[in-house]
């Protein structure tokens, strides 16, 4: 899994975990910090680690789900 998708699925973790922990709202606020922080970590690195010299995708994810019907996961920038 890429780091991309990690950047992706991690919001949708976090929302999950405060969705079970609402009534914690410390606890909420803490999930949804962590969260933000990791993926602002993340932002930074590919900010700094892309080349834009390269041509083509960098950091890319291609995960074929169903190829009978062509249904695929990509994603890169």
């Amino acid at each position: 899994m890429g780091i991309i998708s990690v950047m992706l699925l991690l919001p949708l973790a976090a929302a999950c975990a405060i969705f079970v922990a609402r009534k914690h709202t410390d606890l909420c606020k803490g999930i949804a910090l962590l969260a933000s922080g990791i993926v602002l970590l993340f932002s930074l690195y590919l900010l700094f680690a892309f080349d834009p010299s390269a041509s083509g995708y960098q950091f890319d994810v291609l995960l074929k789900w169903f190829p009978s019907l062509g249904v695929s996961y990509a994603v890169g920038i």
